[in-house]
């Protein structure tokens, strides 16, 4: 059997079931659409497709679900079965990681009537674990790329040849005779080709090649003649089919000759082209009939390398003359290294000395050291006595300690006291403590109850307060309440304020409008004094006049006084002579007194007899008052008895008064029966009154009948009306008829007017004739006049002529203007002051009301302005502004809304001149361009969510100061770098961390393929910070890294990777490997140095580019 895979289908399969399904994709399953049930831990999963019978297939994809690209599984596989009982793999996917929303695989064309793709591992997301694909599609892939000549036109395309329609044909462009034509095919994926079809148009066999050869090749190097026709014939619709051997092909090459179409062009005509290949046997390791023989030119099952050859796809033959006996001179399959060489990649002769056996005076493969002989070049003998047995006289490898002994070099036994189990009583290696005990040298053991759990009751390590409870000696608990976020409203470890409150026991929130800057016209914390303003509850500013230095002439804070004088409002200055020194004869600051002494004006010295230590007899600084003694500039001792406690009898600080005693000057105590709970006939610290008694000074009690539910006879604590009644002190009821809905005839709480009923004590309804809109004919609440009216009772209308005023304006004084007014012929300016505002967000309009000035043009053409400023225009100064904007925040906010094809902007700067915008700052950036919208810190109003566009400048920049880039990109691992964008050749994928070099074909870079490549470029980044583009290409352009840091794709399998190994290209495609730079041969390959170390595998390590 013969299958086409020349064009690309799907098979549509009979049924789909799976191992588990979320209920929400129930219905979709039947598509291939399929989330899987949602579970805690992993379990295998599998999607089971059953086909309507045994059918062929050689191409599978899966697709992730784009909002879920994470849910995709990590291990899984791809088994088929014809019975849906014995399963064949046909492929296997470990730690799978997607590099595309795609998972797509040729295969060996293979026959199955169930396949299954089972789950051996699902990934977590959002704490379960689940699987979950988009579509799920089998069939043939059909023909992957065509090259080759090129078509005439759209209408004769090549794509044709495999679209299986009778109407359609390819053909190529035309030429002036019989050119060469070639065709070239790509199948995606090897496959036993056994037949090739074609088939001419069906209106005309003019332009069918009649001299055509078709070869193939596995790989593109070597190709393989398969068939070919001379001076063929065709007929117009005829089908033609070639068999030949069975070829292992993917790539196809279709070589003839241009065909004479008529006496001026030449070309040639395919209807169809189909490829067919023999299906592969899944218990059979053979595709099909037997290949020929292999040569050097020819493969069969393989191709046979020439003498020497180096490559991965062909066999060595037996006389290559790598498989000659080696010498040491004449390779082999090695090269032999002379007695004693030390030389890369030559192989060790037996009779080489150092296989000889080693001495301890000669050397063989190693040095035997002498007794107890300490060379790091030489080995220990067996018989040294080092390796004897050791005691705890003599070493061995080591010395044996005496029991309990502590000494050093030496080991203790495993019967030493010391390695015995400790207890209480007796040590071992430690000794255990009783429990609770807190003795130095002891270790707690683990059934201490100060190891247990602690909790309000009882005590661990510490004891846990109770929630709320300030107790000594405790630890607050985690869900304790003083713990809780605080609010204005609720009490954490504080209580918030609310905005400008003072109030006690709270704190004040970051954002209080106390904080804010203060200026001398706002107060955050303080209110600024203007300069040399003397205002209370202000406070001074820096550059305030009052701060200047002070001298006797000129005031700052002060003004300083010529020495010795005596003026209000001055300073003594430093070298006054009345700051020195002062003694009982001359005067410094103060004069001092004689011992004694007690003249005005005179200082007491520090040896005054009054400053000694005072008693009851004798006077120091004041005199003690004896024991109860009550006397005047006498001080109470802390040993009088009226310190004592006091008690009913005995008075101390003050004195108890007895139960129930009123008496002055005495404190009533606790146990006072008059602070005991109160009761009908006792009195506590109030008397309850008894049911439904008015009786002064005393309580009503929660029973009292006043307090039950009153109803139109009992009193509660109202009495209720009954139906219609008005007496005093009644409560109305609720369904009482006054309270029931009105009309005309019936009264409710009010009754309603008949249309146009003026009478009294009605009210008015809705749809009174006299609420209706009026005109000038009919009443409404009142009635309209004509235009020009003057009569009674009659509305003026906003559209009478006497209401307009069309005379040009005079100069005048008026309160208002007219909805048209020319304002030059005021004289002075125009100032207006008002308090508006109203919130807006987003880039919208502003509403009317959120300004002082609202201006909108309405106008449809260009260049239409709202408010126009100009200023300085026959001034030559540069202090002239035509708009300015002052705010404590912002001065100036621009915005456009833009559209797709006229983007805007918010503000437009230009100049003849120079600069078209200036910006400074004197604390913070004077430019700040956010292009992901995170500007809350400056206007938090505005909503806004960026690309990521922040700056762009065309043309020449200059900087001067210092330039920090900082990675945007948080959540990328890679270190950000300065890169440049080259081109790269797309045979192969590329990726971060890839290494490229120079590309064989020159003008562009390729991945690294072999060891020490001095080609070597860069490595792909994965973060650039700076980013150059001199290439002009606009695709197929990577950023290269050049400086700094950077993620690289490193192959440890043959040798680790340390921080500070030079890293060089390896043969492992665009990955690096440790390198060592010991020949000329390999000077400019290193690409950098290694920051972090791989120690096995392959896998990404942190480098940093430096070329040596």
């Amino acid at each position: 059997m013969l299958i086409n895979i020349s064009r690309k289908r799907f098979i549509t399969p009979k049924s789909i079931s799976a191992s588990s399904c979320d209920p929400a994709y129930s219905s979709s399953i039947k598509t291939g659409k399929w989330k899987s049930a949602s579970l805690s831990k992993p379990e295998n999963e599998f999607l089971l497709f059953e086909f309507e019978s045994e059918l062929f297939f050689s191409y599978i994809e899966i697709s992730s679900n784009p909002a879920r690209k994470g849910a995709f599984p990590e291990d899984f596989r791809i088994d088929v079965s014809s019975d849906g009982k014995e399963w064949s793999v046909l492929h296997s996917e470990t730690a799978y990681v997607s590099q595309s929303d795609v998972f797509a695989i040729n295969l060996p064309l293979v026959s199955a009537r169930f396949a299954r793709i089972f789950i051996t591992k699902c990934r977590q997301t959002d704490s379960s674990f689940f699987a979950e694909f988009e579509r799920v599609l089998f069939g043939i892939s059909g023909i992957s790329h065509s090259g080759g000549c090129k078509d005439i036109s759209h209408e004769r395309r090549k794509e044709f040849l495999f679209d299986g329609k009778a109407d359609t044909f390819f053909e190529s462009e035309h030429f002036q005779s019989a050119e060469k034509i070639l065709m070239t095919f790509d199948l995606g994926f090897c496959y036993p080709l056994s037949a090739i079809s074609l088939k001419a148009p069906e209106t005309t066999a003019i332009g069918f090649p009649s001299d055509f050869s078709i070869e193939v090749s596995p790989d593109k190097k070597l190709f393989t003649y398969a068939c070919g026709q001379k001076h063929f014939s065709a007929e117009a619709g005829g089908s033609y089919s070639f068999s030949f051997d069975t070829l292992n092909a993917r790539y196809i090459r279709f070589e003839t000759e241009a065909v004479s179409l008529d006496d001026k062009d030449f070309a040639i005509r395919i209807a169809e082209m189909d490829f067919f290949a023999s299906p592969m046997e899944r218990t059979h390791s053979h595709a099909g009939l037997t290949p020929p023989y292999a040569s050097v030119f020819l493969p069969g099952v393989v191709r046979m390398a020439k003498d020497g050859e180096v490559s991965d796809s062909a066999v060595v033959r037996s006389d290559d003359r790598r498989l000659k006996d080696a010498s040491n001179l004449f390779k082999g399959i090695v090269i032999f290294a002379n007695n004693g060489e030390s030389k890369e990649f030559t192989a060790v002769q037996a009779s080489d000395n150092r296989l000889k056996p080693a001495t301890e005076s000669s050397n063989g493969t190693v040095r035997l050291a002498y007794d107890r002989e300490q060379n790091p070049k030489c080995a220990v003998q067996g018989s040294d006595s080092r390796l004897r047995e050791a005691t705890e006289q003599s070493f061995g490898i080591v010395r044996i300690c005496p029991d309990g002994e502590a000494a050093d070099l030496g080991v203790v036994r495993g019967n030493d006291k010391r390695l015995k189990l400790a207890t209480e009583k007796t040590y071992g290696i430690t000794r255990l403590a009783e429990d609770g005990s807190s003795e130095r040298g002891f270790a707690v053991q683990g059934n201490d109850k100060r190891l247990k759990d602690a909790s309000v009751f009882a005590k661990g390590i510490v004891q846990f307060a109770a929630n709320g409870a300030s107790e000594a000696d405790r630890v607050v608990s985690a869900d304790d309440r003083r713990l809780k976020d605080a609010t204005t409203k609720s009490k954490g470890i504080v209580m918030l304020s609310v905005d400008g409150a003072s109030e006690p026991e709270t704190v004040v929130q970051a954002n209080d409008s106390r904080l804010k800057p203060a200026t001398t016209a706002s107060k955050g914390i303080v209110e600024l004094a203007e300069n040399g303003e003397t205002k209370p509850g202000t406070a001074v500013q820096s550059d305030d006049k009052r701060l200047l230095d002070a001298s006797e002439k000129n005031k700052g804070i002060m003004i300083f006084a010529s020495d010795g004088e005596s003026s209000q409002m001055k300073a003594v200055q430093g070298s006054d002579k009345r700051l020195k020194d002062a003694t009982t004869l001359s005067k410094g600051i103060v004069e001092l007194a004689e011992d004694g002494e007690d003249a005005p004006n005179v200082a007491v010295q520090g040896n005054d007899k009054r400053i000694k230590d005072a008693t009851i007899l004798s006077k120091g600084i004041m005199r003690f008052a004896d024991d109860g003694e009550v006397s005047a500039m006498a001080a109470l001792q802390s040993s009088d008895r009226r310190l004592r406690d006091a008690n009913e009898k005995e008075k101390g600080i003050l004195r108890f008064s007895a139960n129930g005693e009123s008496a002055p000057f005495s404190a009533v105590q606790s146990n006072d029966d008059r602070l005991k709970p109160a009761a009908v006939g006792r009195k506590g610290i109030s008397a309850l009154c008894p049911d439904g008694e008015e009786t002064p000074g005393t309580v009503v009690q929660g029973n009292d009948k006043r307090l039950r539910h009153a109803d139109n006879l009992n009193h509660g604590i109202v009495r209720f009306a009954s139906n219609g009644e008005t007496a005093s002190f009644a409560a109305v009821q609720s369904n009482d008829d006054r309270l029931r809905t009105a009309t005309t005839l019936n009264k409710g709480i009010v009754e309603l007017a008949e249309d146009g009923e003026d009478a009294p004590n009605v009210a008015i309804q809705g749809n009174d004739k006299r609420l209706k809109k009026a005109d000038t004919e009919n009443y409404g609440i009142m009635r309209f006049a004509e235009n020009g009216e003057s009569k009674k009772l009659h509305a003026v209308q906003s559209d009478d002529k006497r209401l307009s005023d069309k005379r040009n304006p005079l100069p005048h004084d008026h309160d208002y203007a007219s909805k048209l007014h020319e304002f030059n012929s005021h004289s002075g300016t125009i100032s207006i002051k008002a308090d508006r505002a109203e919130k807006y967000t987003g880039i919208t309009p502003p509403p009317e009301s959120s300004s002082v000035i609202y201006a909108e043009n309405s106008s449809a053409e260009s260049s239409a302005s709202a408010i126009t400023g100009v200023a300085g225009k026959n001034i030559s100064g540069k202090s002239s502004y035509g708009v300015t904007g002052h705010s404590q925040f912002i001065g100036v906010r621009g915005q456009s809304s833009g559209n797709n094809n006229e983007k805007g902007c918010g503000v437009l700067g230009v100049s003849r001149f120079g600069a078209g915008g200036v910006f400074s700052s004197e604390h913070d950036f004077a430019l700040v361009a956010d292009g992901f919208g995170t500007i809350e810190s400056y206007d938090s109003s505005l909503k806004l969510k960026g690309e990521g566009k922040a700056f762009y400048a065309k043309g020449k920049s200059e900087f001067s100061g210092q330039i920090k880039i900082n990675s945007a990109d948080t959540e990328n691992d890679s270190p950000s770098n300065i890169t440049e964008m080259h081109k790269v050749d797309q045979e192969e994928f590329v990726s971060a961390g890839d290494i490229l070099v120079i590309s064989e074909n020159g003008g562009s870079l390729a991945k690294s393929h072999l060891p020490y490549n001095k080609s070597v470029v860069g490595v792909v980044s994965g973060n650039p910070s700076v980013i150059m583009n001199d290439s002009g290409e606009k695709t197929s352009t990577y950023p290269v890294a050049l400086y700094g840091t950077v993620l690289v794709k490193i192959d440890a399998r043959n040798s680790p990777v340390k921080p500070g190994d030079f890293i060089v290209t390896s043969p492992t495609p665009g990955c690096g490997m440790k390198g060592t730079v010991d020949s000329f041969d390999k000077t400019g390959s290193v690409i950098g140095k290694a920051l972090t170390g791989l120690e096995s595998g392959v896998g990404t390590i942190k480098m940093i580019i430096a070329r040596f």
